[in-house]
């Protein structure tokens, strides 16, 4: 006593409790310390502080079993329980759990010490603080030979605090966390919305620039077009009409110095249209000197949807760039052309197509409105002859617009106006090498022919028709071990471009192949015993767009199928119609059966189109079978 307090007494009792209260301060600095190092040696986990710490509260208190029961935020709000006991202790901690059940529920802040007889042990239990979020204690049996007291109860409470707090410590941490991340994360998200924000801004005031910009061209381009029509629908028809007039004023006159006035007004009345024509496309061509003729057609083609016509543009092909002149004269033949379907045809759809090939450009103005071929014929006919009254001149500029670039013009079904130049490029179509290289030797010796590729098998001739665009496709029927290859052929390549002429090529003349053929688009059908001079008249015709048999081939077919039928009354052939059915028996082109009848080759397409209007049919092909299946046919 004197050693450790340096105070003398003869009360031996006062020792012992000294002793004693020593004993159970340094067990309590014990404990907190022994915990202390496990809660700052734990991560943050709840789960791991509380599994980590039980086993040295059993240590210290020399608890056979220690009891967590929680249902701290921490954990997700649900009730936790977490036991720690030794082997030998289920039983134990299974009856420290039933009867902390009752104890937890009148439990004080203090904490409670009771007696468990039936386990020969103490039961300690100390409440988790309220102020941490949730309902909670810690419970401990200890053996009853280890006589626990108030120490005990003090140190569990003290253990139980410092747990708690910890707990309390880590949920906060991880919201703090969580926190920390979602404002990492808002400010990514914000900082990119700025950058994004300012591109907008940066966007939006080009966006208006241009928009101004645009503004401006389209109420220029929409005043330049109200002109340009003011032009074509009022100025330029009444000069047209007073040029006509004069002219027929000018061929009645049989006065000389008359004459010579009247002529000299007409050429002036021309001029004046000519200049007119110019400042039209002056002012209405401004898209097409900017952007191209694709662009131009598209334009025109959102300016007429006002009036209630919907105009799709198809271009297929890329071929090389036009000259300047072939553009505008195609573009003005496309504007007249949706001009009358607006003004005549009441239609309410119309397709133009334009195709580039690699010497040759097709342009194709179709419509689904009122109109007849052989009337389109007969007013063009009719402004070829300078009609006096001044009007439906539309299909007489367009003439002399495709002719004036070099090009071919043509009125039926459908319109079309192609622009055409250079030999004629041939794609042969043959599962025989031999047989390609023959006909390539046979037709390269006339200068009009051109072989651009060879083709073996339906695939390979897709792909060179696709690559090459030829004028005429000189197909076999028979590819391969399949009867009916080429006719699937005809009907693909046809399909994917209308514009493609295919003329059949076989050995062996078969009713049915010639019927199924001419029905899959092909133009022609000639045997390959025809002498090289026939052929090329063939291809010729073929490529203009006429139907095309050799003489051998025409008289098998049209025998094979005259008398089949009796003559249907419904079709009756003038003569003149009976004449030219013939002559297309025997694989003349419309210029061929004009100087044989000694007609004009406009009025030979105008009476092929009777025929084929009167027998139902869409190819000048089909004529020759359908008119002798009828028994119209007389060779």
């Amino acid at each position: 006593m004197e050693d450790l307090l340096g105070v003398r007494t003869s009360k031996g009792r006062y020792y012992s409790e000294y002793r004693h209260s020593a004993h159970d301060l340094q067990r309590t600095v014990m404990a907190v310390n022994a915990v202390s190092w496990v809660l700052a040696d734990s991560p943050g986990d709840p789960s791991y502080l509380v599994e980590s710490t039980l086993p040295v509260i059993a240590q210290l208190l020399g608890a056979r079993a220690v009891v967590f029961v929680s249902e701290h935020p921490a954990f997700g709000g649900s009730r936790v329980c977490v036991v720690h006991a030794g082997p030998l202790d289920d039983h134990v901690a299974e009856v420290l759990q039933r009867t902390a059940v009752g104890v937890a529920a009148d439990c004080p802040p203090t904490g409670v010490m009771r007696a468990l007889p039936e386990l020969s042990a103490t039961l300690l239990l100390a409440p988790l603080p309220r102020s941490g979020g949730g309902d909670g204690y810690v419970v401990a049996a200890v053996p009853a030979q280890a006589k626990a007291d108030g120490t005990d109860l003090a140190i569990l409470g003290t253990l139980t605090n410092q747990l708690a707090g910890a707990i309390e410590s880590s949920r906060r941490l991880a919201e703090s966390e969580s926190l920390r991340r979602a404002a990492d994360e808002a400010l990514r998200e914000s900082a990119e919305q700025a950058r994004a924000l300012a591109h907008r801004n940066l966007l939006l005031k080009q966006a208006r620039h241009e928009l101004v910009g645009a503004r401006e061209s389209q109420v220029l381009a929409e005043e330049r077009q109200r002109i340009a029509r003011d032009l074509h629908d009022s100025v330029a028809q009444h000069v047209l009409s007073i040029g006509m007039q004069v002219e027929g004023c000018r061929t009645s006159s049989d006065q000389p110095e008359l004459v010579e006035r009247l002529t000299d007004v007409r050429e002036l009345a021309r001029s004046t249209v000519d200049r007119i024509r110019q400042a039209i496309f002056e002012l209405s061509n401004d898209e097409l000197t900017r952007h191209g003729l694709v662009a131009a057609l598209r334009r025109l083609a959102e300016q007429h949807r006002g009036h209630g016509l919907a105009i799709s543009v198809r271009v297929t092909g890329q071929g090389p760039t036009l000259p300047a002149g072939v553009e505008r004269a195609l573009y003005m033949v496309v504007r007249e052309a949706l001009f009358n379907t607006i003004t005549h045809a009441e239609a309410t759809r119309a397709t133009v197509q334009l195709f580039h090939g690699p010497r040759e450009v097709r342009v194709r103005v179709t419509d689904n409105g009122q109109g007849r071929a052989e009337h389109l014929l007969g007013r063009l006919q009719q402004a070829r002859q300078s009609c006096a009254d001044g009007y439906h001149r539309g299909l007489s500029n367009i003439d002399e617009r495709v002719r004036h670039i070099d090009g071919r013009p043509d009125v039926g079904p459908p319109v079309t106006r192609t622009v055409a130049a250079g030999p004629t490029r041939l794609v042969i179509v043959d599962d025989h090498a031999i047989i390609r290289q023959g006909l390539r030797t046979m037709l390269e010796r006339s200068d009009e022919m051109l072989v651009v590729a060879e083709a073996g098998t339906p695939q390979q001739a897709r792909e060179a028709v696709r690559e090459h665009h030829p004028d005429v496709v000189l197909l076999d029927l028979k590819l391969g071990d399949d009867d009916d290859a080429g006719l699937t052929v005809c009907r693909q390549l046809t399909a994917d471009d209308p514009c493609v002429r295919v003329l059949v090529l076989t050995t062996f003349l078969n009713e049915r192949l010639v019927v199924e053929a001419i029905r899959s688009g092909a133009k022609g059908y000639v045997l390959k015993d025809v002498d090289a001079e026939a052929l090329v008249r063939s291809i010729r015709a073929v490529r203009a767009g006429e139907s095309a048999f050799d003489s051998h081939s025409a008289a098998v077919v049209v025998k094979s199928m005259a008398g089949e039928n009796a003559p249907s009354p419904a079709v009756v052939f003038t003569t003149r119609e009976s004449e030219v059915v013939r002559l297309l028996a025997h694989g003349q082109s419309n210029r061929q059966i004009g100087q044989t009848l000694f007609i004009s080759e406009t009025t030979v397409k105008f009476h092929v189109h009777n025929v084929m209007d009167k027998l139902g049919v869409k190819r000048r092909a089909e004529v020759v079978y359908r008119s002798g299946q009828l028994g119209l046919l007389q060779m």
